[in-house]
């Protein structure tokens, strides 16, 4: 069996095409959380660049940060369960079963830390995750020769520093700092009667670097609107290829043409995003926000892929992705004095058509539904407990592949997931305002 350099190529691509992209939808357009264990859970992120209430807005506004009247340190732990239950139609050549819920359980946590250090310059730092999500199918699932198993997650660590540069108008910018890990396996399907199925595994870490800057103004004593944008961050994972349990056709073919010791070089950029957000207290106890929102999940989809073996190729996988919209409204309501709830619903298009929709990436559009409570516990002491459904509904895949992975065509259906957070805001030396 001879392999020329291009068909070479397109053969390990056909090995991998599942890991170029591998993601599960924990949220529309893509991979990346609004969620974060914080109260922002409970308002389904609406305020988001304009609330500036508490720690965690060094990340959401950096801006934000000086309207904290005293040092603050935020917690948060949070647990999702998402429901990606995926059902195959007659379409579907490879046999086997359905996969199970290769989502489940979905843990996470933040810590953010902001305090003034003059009347001008406030700082923070905080660590967390907004871009993750992993899959695993049960054994014999229909699209394994796709993806078996797949771990895509980026760990932040933000440091950031804000400036009132007048009464009504305030800057600030964090340094994005990604630990992105990437961990891939997929069943390959050995030509041949009776021979049973090989495997290949992909892994690798990486650090990327991005921004984040924000603006903020304060148009009355009650009114504030804020605008945040978060560069890109380029990750750059160096794949060994891990054969085992490969039949004597691939083995051969594959080791002529120098793949078995190949290595796959992978480029991805964790989108970048602009939010535009308001806020205004109607008065000591209500008060209303909203979002407005873009992502830019066309360039994620552009996927770079240098394959390093005997002649090494390169080119850019297009997923054809595009780029999201995203609209939320939410209200914060203080019914007594130790107590605030939240009410929150927002919207985010999807980054695929069902067309374009594949087995490893089963991503839509998203409806979010978020209430949540806050109590003061003594007066520097806030717990808060939240609950957001984000509701991705039926999601088809019509997956037509080549002779080794064949076609997969089916449904995700009634898909989503439920996130539960809880949050302790500590507020260093003074006593939180409850009617904030």
């Amino acid at each position: 069996m001879s392999v020329t350099p291009v068909s070479r190529f397109l053969l390990c691509l056909g090995f991998v095409g599942g890991a170029l992209l591998p993601t599960s939808a924990v949220r529309a357009g893509g991979i990346q959380l609004w969620e974060l264990g914080t109260p922002d859970v409970g308002l389904a992120a609406a305020g988001w660049s304009a609330r500036a209430q508490d720690a965690a807005t060094l990340f959401k506004n950096p801006a934000g940060m000086n309207q904290l009247e005293v040092p603050q340190l935020e917690v948060g732990l949070q647990l999702g369960y998402g429901q990606f239950g995926f059902e195959a139609s007659s379409g579907t050549t490879v046999p086997g079963n359905n996969g199970g819920n290769p989502v489940g359980l979905i843990p996470g946590g933040s810590l953010f830390w902001a305090q003034s250090v003059t009347d001008v310059v406030a700082i923070g730092v905080g660590v967390f995750s907004y871009f993750g999500s992993a899959l695993s199918f049960d054994e014999g699932f229909v699209g394994r020769y796709d993806v078996e198993k797949t771990l895509l997650v980026g760990f932040s660590v933000m440091p950031a520093v804000s400036f009132q540069i007048t009464d009504w108008f305030a800057l600030g910018a964090g340094f994005n700092i990604m630990l992105g890990i990437f961990d891939f396996n997929e069943a390959v399907n050995n030509p041949g009667p009776m021979v049973p199925d090989g495997r290949l595994d992909l892994n690798d870490t990486d650090v990327g670097f991005g921004a984040d800057v924000g603006v903020l103004f304060s148009i009355k004593e009650k009114t504030r609107v804020g605008m945040t944008y978060l560069s890109p961050v380029k990750l750059n994972f160096d794949l060994p290829t891990n054969f085992t349990g490969l039949g004597p056709i691939l083995t051969t073919a594959l080791g002529r043409s120098g793949l078995l010791n190949s290595t796959i070089h992978m480029e991805i950029k964790v989108p970048q995003s602009l939010v535009l957000s308001a806020y205004h207290d109607f008065n000591a106890k209500w008060a209303l926000m909203g979002n407005l929102g873009w992502q830019n999940w066309k360039q994620f989809g552009l996927i770079g892929v240098t394959v390093a073996a005997e002649d090494t190729q390169s080119l850019v996988v297009d997923r054809q992705y595009k780029d999201t919209a995203h609209v939320a409204v939410g209200t914060r309501f203080a019914p007594v004095q130790q107590w605030i709830l939240s009410l929150g619903f927002a919207y985010d298009s999807s980054a695929v058509t069902d067309e374009n929709r594949t087995i490893d990436a089963p991503m839509g559009q998203a409806f979010r539904f978020g209430v949540g409570a806050e109590w003061v516990i003594v007066p520097a002491v806030d717990l808060g407990l939240a609950y957001t459904l984000a509701w991705f509904g039926d999601m088809s895949v019509n997956q037509q592949g080549g002779p080794l992975n064949g076609d997969v065509v089916g449904s995700y259906d009634n898909t989503g997931i439920h996130f539960i957070a809880l949050s302790l805001q500590w507020n260093i030396g003074a006593k939180k305002d409850p009617d904030g």
